[in-house]
């Protein structure tokens, strides 16, 4: 636990129990005006005050003990974050409570963000303002890159608009001026100058202006001390481009743009980033969160599609296998899902990423990872029983500290078929990311050319 005058307490994701917290040092630290005689009821106020802080980050709190031994402790999911927290002393705010990522070596899960693109965001609580201020949260500098790369994509496209402003024509045409012409027309050399007003398409537009206004108060967060130098160089040369391209253009400010039905794709998907980005002194310091197991699926994902495009297989990420019937139970399952599908000629590879931690606990007995390994086998041969293919394998992809493969291979008595799966350990380690590709590269080759034999 990290000892600051900010901090509640530090936790990873994903965590059963965290270290119990007990009474005496809670009313060392945080309720110190509290009567000790009363401590179990002042941790049972403090769980009813910030029950939707808690319920924020999907968190779980329990007290074990009574009287002076009561003690709490916080059972985690899949989310990161920082929430604040509230004393059930005096009702004020004391410090926060951080959620950090587990299973990743050392914690900069930014580059990770950046390298899986515009996706994932993060969400905000509306709520008290974090003490621990922006030290716990995604950083400005990222929502700069995330701008920047969608503003570099929407320069390459046409994007005009009808822009107003008047000329001196040789003839009246169109909406001329006539009280401006009339103040002047008394002179002969202006009898036969109108001033017009025109709208002509042009890309010199007031929203390119304030999409320029955005973008070099981007450039200047990057350029900031706050960002790694290792990403600013990845980013250097497309700054480069982009100055090329808008250095013509006036810079116009804006709080918020105007999403409109009309813009096409990038445009509101650029303007979007924008006001994220814009509203992010805002929610500076806001509590957030961010899906972790999300970020694992995405980034296994990606990797797969990578591989498996310069191998040859066909990809089908996150497609759908629907649910129809007559029956109005609402637990039903509507739709399966896989993570991926790779295909090539008679071969079909299902690809399924659990943030779990299977890989990091080899040796342990725990009931929880058996079911939960049960489950994911289970899910796993599901999707593999909606394809014809005989020839077709599911992987299991978890976190781990180094590269991993395990191969088990399933099969009934009754008419000796079968079923393969892999088990891969992936780091969450972007610099790492050469070695995942050739070694995730190896494995479906050596699996294509098994099943053609």
């Amino acid at each position: 636990m990290k000892e600051s005058v900010n901090i509640f307490c530090e936790i990873p994701c994903l965590t059963e129990s965290s270290t119990p917290l007990s009474a005496p040092y809670l009313h060392k630290k945080w309720f110190k005006n509290g009567d000790r005689r009363i401590l179990a009821q002042y941790l049972q106020k403090f769980i009813y005050y910030n029950q939707n802080c808690f319920n924020f980050l999907n968190i779980t709190p329990t007290l074990e003990g009574s009287d002076q031994n009561i003690k709490i402790s916080f059972k985690t999911s899949q989310y990161i974050g920082a929430v604040p927290l509230k004393s059930s002393v005096s009702g004020k705010q004391i410090g926060d409570l951080i959620i950090k990522p587990r299973f990743y070596s050392d914690n900069n899960y930014i580059e990770l963000l950046d390298y899986l693109g515009n996706d994932i965001n993060p969400e905000y609580f509306d709520g008290l303002p974090l003490v621990s201020g922006r030290n716990f949260r995604p950083p400005l500098y990222l929502e700069a890159i995330k701008f920047i790369r969608s503003l570099e994509i929407l320069v390459k496209q046409k994007w005009v608009k009808f822009a107003n402003f008047e000329k001196n024509l040789t003839y009246p045409s169109g909406v001329v001026n006539w009280n401006k012409y009339a103040i002047n027309s008394y002179d002969p050399k202006f009898t036969t100058i109108f001033p017009t007003k025109l709208n002509i398409l042009n890309e010199s537009h007031y929203e390119y202006e304030q999409l320029k206004y955005v973008y070099e108060k981007c450039k200047e967060e990057i350029k900031s001390i706050n960002t790694p130098e290792r990403i600013k160089l990845t980013i250097k040369e497309v700054l480069i481009n982009l100055d090329a391209k808008m250095y013509r253009l006036n810079s116009k400010f804006v709080n918020k743009f105007t999403i409109r039905n009309a813009d096409i794709p990038i445009v509101k998907k650029t303007k979007e980033i924008g006001n994220s980005f814009l509203a992010s002194n805002i929610s500076n310091s806001l509590g957030w969160r961010l899906d972790f197991s999300i970020i694992f699926e995405r980034y296994v994902q990606k990797i797969f599609l990578d591989v498996g495009k310069k191998i040859g297989f066909i990809s089908y990420p996150n497609i759908r296998f629907s649910g129809n019937g007559s029956s109005n139970l609402e637990w039903t399952i509507r739709f399966l899902e896989p993570d991926l599908v790779l295909k090539k000629n008679d071969s079909s590879i299902y690809i399924d990423a659990k943030y779990k931690s299977h890989l990091l606990n080899k040796q342990s007995k725990s009931l929880n990872l058996h079911e939960d390994h049960r489950n994911d086998l289970h899910q796993l041969f599901s999707y593999c029983s909606f394809d014809k293919n005989i020839k077709k394998t599911g992987i299991l992809c978890y976190p781990s500290n180094s590269l991993e493969c395990f191969k088990r291979t399933y099969s009934n008595n009754i008419d000796n078929n079968t079923n393969t799966v892999l088990l891969i350990g992936i780091p969450l380690n972007i610099e790492s990311l050469n070695s995942v590709h050739q070694f995730l590269s190896k494995i479906l080759v050596d699996l294509y050319q098994l099943n053609i034999t």
